[in-house]
């Protein structure tokens, strides 16, 4: 053997070593969570990790913990679930996936989505680190179990119910009213029926709903942290009336976190069928919910808040008509042309500048604020207790409206009755809403801290250097 291929097995010997000795002890990536808002309080974090080759098989293996002062570590709850890995190449060759990378391409995990439960203070930055280091990691109250007809996520404070077959978003929230620690039927605030749920009325007064037309409804995630369920549809009329091809489709994500009676959704509605079904005119879509019980008082968000006290067949409603600006007669961008006899006009799609808050008692109206920019947030319950319903850029995706019925109804509208002209989507048109509900028993939360916390998100973000080493 000469001294080149003496050096070379020696360095072979010293890079094996090195390997072994590396899979003896844990790795760790410390991880920043930081506030940038000076919004301080109980942030529920979902987001990517990038990992470098070779430092992860399975996501089972890893742990998140979080380190004092003195550097003492302890393990603290949170769900992996693997996104991308590193591609294993087929042959080395020029065009396979990692050709060139420097990486290698081994299969293991490229990025991990971690999910856990944080108090973060004001403007505060803490540390957390991901490692896969052998500790046991703590117990969640979160629980899923389901059937042919329900799942149902048990989160602790709070147990939520699903209906498969009839989709109605919420069939039941159950909160600890009594105060003993125990969940029962007795507790549930909604007052779900089959008229719950997406629901869209066309143009003609016929209503069609997400319920009638569930196509699926199936738990994505469920880990010890966070539970996602996904439901998907369209809506047709009862008894087969109304437009035969039904009108439109939906495509909801809920997620469930432990320790917390909130559930942060994703509501989609689309045009977007494998043959298509037109482009059918609707007078209004809406998100219900209704409260057992009704809604003897409730409070809606503009510029700041709006109490009202409900009789009988009242109802309140918060509706935001344009972007609330100077530029509010122009400012979807177009018009409509109309004719006064020979002669075009063009007409604006918005009636007035910003938002109202409107009481209402039958056909009679009553203006109880208005303004340029709401907040969207809207509370409704009674002795039992309620929910607090935070529609994200609510202003920003006008037309938009929140109401409350005497009777518990809660509406968001998704495409309001409110507006002057029928809504209509596209076909492979689609568009989505970011709504938080928090469920509560007796004592009604902070709500505009509720919505600060979720507007005020906060991410994961590692070192910079571990960042260039991932080629993230």
């Amino acid at each position: 053997m000469n001294i080149t291929e003496r050096s070379a097995g020696v360095w072979i010997l010293v890079m094996a070593g090195l390997c072994c000795a590396a899979t003896a002890f844990a790795w760790e990536i410390p991880l920043a969570v930081g506030d940038q808002q000076g919004v301080a309080g109980l942030r529920q974090v979902t987001c990517g990790v990038p990992l470098l080759a070779g430092q992860a098989k399975d996501a089972k293996d890893l742990r998140l913990l979080v380190k004092d002062a003195s550097g003492k570590t302890a393990p603290v709850p949170a769900q992996f679930k693997e996104l991308a890995r590193w591609w294993r190449p087929s042959t080395g060759s020029a065009g396979s996936p990692q050709a060139g990378s420097g990486q290698g391409g081994d299969n293991s995990i490229r990025w991990v989505l971690v999910d856990f439960s944080m108090d973060v203070g004001a403007h505060a930055t803490n540390t957390v680190v991901l490692t896969d280091a052998k500790v046991d990691a703590p117990a969640t109250p979160l629980v899923v179990a389901q059937d042919d007809a329900f799942i149902t996520i048990t989160t602790g404070p709070a147990r939520f119910v699903i209906n498969k077959k009839k989709f109605n978003f919420i069939e039941k929230a159950i909160v600890d009213v009594n105060g003993d620690g125990k969940l029962t039927d007795d507790e549930n605030l909604l007052a779900s029926t089959a008229e719950c749920g997406t629901v869209i009325e066309d143009t003609f007064g016929q209503k069609y709903f997400g319920s009638e037309g569930t196509v699926s409804v199936e738990v994505l995630e469920a880990g010890p942290m966070r539970v996602c369920v996904r439901a998907r549809g369209k809506h047709p009329a009862h008894g087969g009336k109304g437009y035969s091809q039904g009108m439109y489709g939906f495509d909801v994500f809920l997620n469930f976190y432990a320790g917390s009676a909130e559930v942060f959704t994703d509501v989609v509605v689309g045009n977007n069928f494998a043959k298509s079904i037109g482009t059918p005119a609707m007078e209004d879509c809406s998100l219900v919910l209704k409260l057992a019980g009704g809604a003897a008082n409730c409070t809606l968000w503009g510029e700041k808040p709006t109490e009202s006290k409900l009789a009988a067949g009242e109802s309140v409603c918060l509706y935001q008509d344009s972007n609330g600006a100077d530029t509010w007669e122009k400012c979807p961008g177009f018009g409509i042309m109309e004719t006064q006899g020979w002669k075009p006009v063009k007409q604006p799609l918005t009636s007035f500048r910003g938002y109202k808050g409107i009481q209402r008692a039958g056909t009679n109206q009553t203006e109880l604020a208005k303004g340029d920019h709401a907040r969207g947030i809207l509370q409704a319950g009674n002795g039992k207790g309620g929910v607090v319903v935070y529609t994200k850029n609510f202003w920003r995706q006008f037309p938009k409206a929140a109401e409350v019925g005497a009777d518990g109804t809660v509406r968001i509208g998704l495409w309001p009755r409110e507006w002057k002209y029928p809504h209509m989507l596209e076909d492979c048109a689609g568009k989505g809403h970011e709504i938080v509900l928090s469920f509560f028993a007796g004592k009604a939360p902070a709500a505009e801290a509720m919505a600060d916390r979720w507007d005020a998100r906060v991410y994961l973000r590692p070192e910079a250097a571990h960042m260039a080493a991932c080629g993230a």
